[in-house]
This record gives structure tokens, sequence and C-alpha cells, in this order.
């Protein structure tokens, strides 16, 4: 079974590019991509099962845990 997943942020856009564009990976049951635009970043998720699906989802929602705690720091 194939799975593909979408994360849509629509603040910070920039910024978040630029933290996650070194992530970008292809694993060998999944990858993810990101579109970019003036109002949102899509973060797309392709997974060859659910396991890897839910790594992968693991993996971004940590990048974006860390992101809004250092926001939060730095006020």
């Amino acid at each position: 079974m194939k799975f593909k997943a979408v994360i849509s942020i629509q603040e910070n856009i920039d910024d978040l590019y630029k933290v996650i564009l070194p992530e970008l990976k292809k694993w060998e049951r999944s990858n993810f991509e990101m579109k970019k635009d003036k109002k949102e970043l899509k973060l797309i998720v392709h997974a060859k099962d659910s396991v890897a699906l839910r790594a992968t989802l693991t993996s971004i929602t940590q990048l974006l845990t860390v992101y809004e705690k250092v926001k939060e720091i730095d006020g």
C-alpha cells in the first residue's frame, strides 16, 4: 500500500523553508518534498507503508517543535 500526507504551513514560510531544506532526504521506504509559494509551505510525504509514513511525519514534527521552541526563546 502507498501513502501520501500533506502538511500545510501558512506562517513563517521562509524561515521554516530554510530550516527544513537541509533535512530533505529519501529513505528506502519514504521521502518528502517541499513546495513553497507566498502564502503556504507544503511538506508532502510519500511512503510505502504506514510505519514509514509515521516515522517520516515524526521527523518532520520534531523539526517543527524545535523551531517553535527556539522562536519562543527568541521572542
